[in-house]
């Protein structure tokens, strides 16, 4: 019965029937199509979208912070705490979360000055290794990262602007470590702008071997070791292993060594809070095109039904039964479905390619952290959206198929 079923909604046109119209596609088709297209090209765009946003934020965030920091506790306003990283902390580290990769940081406060403008900022001492140091780099619009060891510093366009310099420029800068005041001069080597202003406008990246220098420190100090290589979803338990593995590392040495732990999770509460609720704004996008293509689907039908009316008569008075016609309708508004979501998803792809690909649609950086509308294409994202229409538009079409079993065969041959 089903095979009948498909073979006559296979072998059946989509073409009118009846009216002026006869011979070309209907309204009910072109309704049908347009707007299951529609609904698919925003649902298509609206998750790429958000796809890339929150990749993007994502990245930025990462690169600024580490996804677990380890700092020493001790620091007051005249004194930089410092630590030094001994196979002993190492071993610690590694035995609480054997993935990690440790790359050790210096933070040191600073105030740089020119004739007629000065800003306060926190150099940051990195390794070359690090992640923030792609991170930054990938970002300069002028110049280049500082040389290792070098007396040479990257600024963000915030602060460059502020002071009014530029790369190749020198600068003084100012240190109060120890209860004394410590004055360099200074290159600036590049400027970056990463478009995350509420970082930007506090760092400055130099070689970490400048900052031991400027803070007399020695080899392999640190005021912060920087964990990465983790899971997301995997950072808050590997917080808590590394907490009490440092605990019992300071219970062991008497409290000589008090460490803090924290993760990016926290350090970016905001900005994560931020996008999950993006998440519920897209939820809400689909939902109404959801409901859109439902109602679309549910017209189409109708029209397809009332111009073959004569047709289910016929197909009633040889002996088919209300299941099998319901279900050549069903097939029936498939297929428009089908040709639907074929233009829908090479619209949405076409159009989700040529803004990945070309940036052609710009954004307020000062807004939204970016300069452009990020668009990622998610293939799987994308596979499953496509199955969830298929499965809930054939749901959605079982309701008003009902509509046949109230057509008399004998009334439906005198219908004009």
């Amino acid at each position: 019965m089903l095979n009948v079923a498909i073979f006559i909604g296979r072998r059946l046109s989509l073409k009118s029937v009846s009216g002026q119209s006869r011979g070309k596609h209907g309204a009910g088709v072109w309704i049908g199509v347009a707007g299951i297209a529609l609904a698919m090209v925003i649902m298509i765009v609206s998750m790429a979208v958000v796809v890339g946003f929150k990749q993007e934020i994502r990245r930025k965030i990462s690169g600024y912070n580490p996804q677990i920091s380890v700092m020493p506790e001790g620091k007051s306003l005249d004194n930089v705490a410092t630590e030094t990283l001994t196979p002993l902390l190492s071993d610690a580290i590694r035995g609480a979360i054997p993935e990690a990769e440790i790359t050790p940081s210096f933070e040191l406060p600073c105030i740089l000055k020119t004739d007629s403008a000065f800003a306060g900022v926190m150099f940051r001492g990195y390794v070359p290794e690090a992640d923030v140091a792609g991170f930054i780099e990938s970002s300069m619009i002028s110049g280049k990262m500082p040389v290792d060891t070098a007396m040479q510093v990257a600024l963000s366009k915030t602060t460059a602007q502020r002071l009014g310099v530029s790369a190749g420029e020198s600068i003084y800068a100012h240190f109060f470590t120890d209860g004394n005041l410590r004055t360099r001069k200074i290159e600036i080597s590049g400027v970056f702008d990463t478009h995350f202003t509420e970082y930007d406008g506090k760092v400055a990246f130099v070689p970490i071997e400048l900052c031991r220098k400027i803070n007399r420190s020695g080899p392999d100090t640190f005021t912060s070791l920087e964990v990465n290589g983790l899971e997301e979803s995997d950072i808050p338990n590997a917080t808590q292993r590394l907490s009490g593995a440092l605990l019992q590392l300071t219970v062991d040495s008497r409290g000589t060594s008090v460490y803090t732990v924290s993760n990016i999770l926290q350090a970016g509460a905001a900005y994560y809070n931020w996008l999950d609720l993006i998440d519920t704004n897209v939820v809400v996008i689909l939902i109404l095109m959801g409901v859109v293509a439902g109602f679309t689907l549910i017209s189409s039908l109708f029209i397809l039904i009332l111009e073959r009316v004569r047709m289910i008569g016929t197909l009633r008075a040889m002996g088919a039964s209300v299941k099998m016609v319901r279900s050549i309708f069903i097939y029936l508004a498939e297929r428009i479905l089908l040709r639907g979501m074929l233009w829908g998803n090479l619209i949405g792809i076409g159009i989700v390619a040529v803004q990945h690909y070309f940036r052609v649609l710009p954004l307020d950086a000062d807004a939204y952290y970016l300069s452009y509308v990020p668009a990622t294409i998610s293939w799987p994202m994308i596979l499953l959206l496509n199955i969830s229409v298929i499965v809930i538009s054939w749901l959605v079409l079982i309701l008003p198929s009902h509509f046949i079993a109230t057509i008399s065969p004998a009334e439906s041959m005198r219908y004009d």
